[in-house]
């Protein structure tokens, strides 16, 4: 009997000690909880995006039952749960074009309902892609305006016109409108006036201009200045009209050609190359003179030279006759004011009318 409590007295001894010490690390029996060391935070491989969503992808995390997204408030900064994923991947959608944006991942767990929130990632920071630029920019300009048109950029809520300043020499912001088309008012007629276009997407408190349009140059002129050569009327290859008139307000380069000309090739290049280079300061107008029966034919030769000017027709000649001659090419110069300047039936170089432009600009 002595001996039983001598025994019972040992192990209540060595029952205390391991009690004593469970969990500090020191001699004796020790347990640690796996719950109180947190599972790593999942390592992000790669980020993506397109103008409206952001997609997320990191390695998977050993002992996770799933992911939480956690996106940052754009106007208090904050970061709240997004959404909850049982793979490795997240497309976070209805974003706005042109922001940055901020977020965190985390592994958890889940026991019996229980959600427990693992390590969190580093902050990521993603910005959406921008809107394409406005298109086609275009600018006519008559006495003290100029009137700016482009294509209409899906998902923009306005757009936003710039002006170059000389003083600065940066572009500011001139206007902004909802519609595709804006006119200033109130320029200086004979000055030249620089002007370019983007796209705005407006949320979450704050505005984004997306992708800037190239320029446009316009210079303002007064409506008694008239045309000195008479006006006429041209076609495009599907009938819509087009009045020399038109185009009044910048130098105007006519080129009237047909096929069967020595040099119609060569002239076409020169011009072609000119046109890239100063069409948003010049109107260009390519003239074909063959009759409307042999339209696709023209379209052949225009297709194999790959040109990048737009074709008009003057199918029945009225408008080379109303410059005095039938002669092709004929090269005809016209200054912003509206005044003939130089007219030409002859081959021209590149260099010869690139000269004559500058003159004119």
């Amino acid at each position: 009997m002595k001996l039983q409590r001598i025994a019972a007295g040992i192990l209540a001894a060595v029952m205390l000690t391991a009690a004593g010490t469970a969990g500090t690390g020191g001699n004796g029996f020790c347990v640690v909880s796996e719950a109180a060391s947190k599972l790593a935070a999942p390592e992000i491989t790669s980020t993506s995006s397109t103008t409206s969503t952001v997609t997320l992808k990191w390695g998977k995390v050993s002992g996770a039952d799933g992911y939480i997204i956690y996106k940052a408030d754009r106007i208090t900064k904050k970061f709240e749960e997004y959404k909850k994923v049982a793979s490795e991947k997240c497309k976070v959608t209805g974003l706005l074009s042109g922001a940055a944006y901020r977020f965190q991942v985390a592994a958890f767990t889940d026991t019996k309902g229980k959600i427990s929130v693992q390590k969190k990632t580093d902050i990521i920071k993603v910005t959406t892609q921008k809107l394409p630029a406005p298109g086609s920019l275009k600018a006519s300009a008559s006495d003290s305006t100029v009137k700016l048109t482009w294509n209409k950029v899906t998902g923009a809520d306005k757009y936003r016109v710039y002006m170059y300043d000389s003083a600065s020499g940066k572009y500011k912001e001139y206007a902004e409108t909802e519609d595709t088309s804006y006119t200033a008012e109130g320029l200086v007629n004979g000055k030249s006036y620089k002007f370019m276009t983007a796209a705005v997407v407006s949320g979450e408190g704050s505005e984004f201009a997306q992708k800037y349009s190239g320029v446009v140059t316009s210079k303002p002129f007064k409506k008694d200045v008239q045309l000195q050569i008479k006006d006429f009327t041209v076609y495009d290859a599907a009938g819509k009209k087009y009045k020399l008139s038109d185009y009044t307000g910048k130098p105007i380069v006519l080129y009237f050609w047909t096929r069967d000309g020595f040099t119609t090739g060569y002239e076409l290049k020169n011009l072609d190359e000119l046109y890239k280079k100063y069409n948003d300061r010049v109107n260009f107008l390519f003239i074909n003179c063959e009759h409307k029966s042999l339209l696709n034919f023209v379209k052949e030769y225009l297709a194999e030279g790959n040109y990048s000017f737009p074709m008009l027709y003057d199918w029945e000649l009225i408008a080379l006759w109303q410059q005095g001659s039938y002669a092709v090419p004929r090269t005809v110069l016209i200054k912003d004011n509206g005044a003939l300047y130089k007219t030409y039936d002859t081959y021209m170089s590149a260099a010869t009318i690139e000269e004559l432009i500058l003159k004119m600009l």
